[in-house]
């Protein structure tokens, strides 16, 4: 538990990092700050990667605790031990998932983490473009 925990911190302290960015849309076309925006984008594209490859790296290693935990139960659970508990063989994964339930949020929340860093480093890259095109636009 103490390494999901260590992960997260690693995460937050570097998404601490990351700098704002103005909406291409509130930025006037041709103007010096495009120039300031897209040095910030690209300083938080270089973090949003190594965010993303760590949520990411972490889901995994959450995914195979889940999946070797579930192979572990399932092999314990003998018939005679589902007898006991009153539980119908058909109803063993089910059984399985509840007793998981901590395990399978840890790697839900690491997965909604890694799409979440992803989404953002995707529409810092629509930004760029956007700001690439109106830099040498005039109004």
């Amino acid at each position: 538990m103490s390494d999901i925990l260590t992960a997260i911190a690693e995460i937050e302290s570097k998404k601490k990092n990351l700098v704002p960015i103005a909406d291409p849309q509130e930025v006037f076309k041709g103007s010096i700050e495009i120039d300031e925006q897209l040095h910030r984008l690209a300083k938080n594209l270089k973090l949003l990667a190594e965010l993303e490859y760590l949520a990411g790296q972490e889901m995994v290693r959450l995914e195979q605790i889940y999946n070797r935990k579930t192979m572990e139960l399932a092999r314990e659970l003998t018939t005679d031990k589902l007898e006991e508990i009153g539980i119908v063989k058909s109803n063993k994964f089910k059984y399985i998932n509840a007793s998981l339930h901590q395990e399978e949020a840890d790697v839900e929340n690491m997965r909604l983490k890694y799409k979440y860093f992803k989404d953002i480093r995707n529409t810092y890259v629509e930004w760029c473009n956007i700001y690439k095109k109106t830099r040498t636009i005039a109004e």
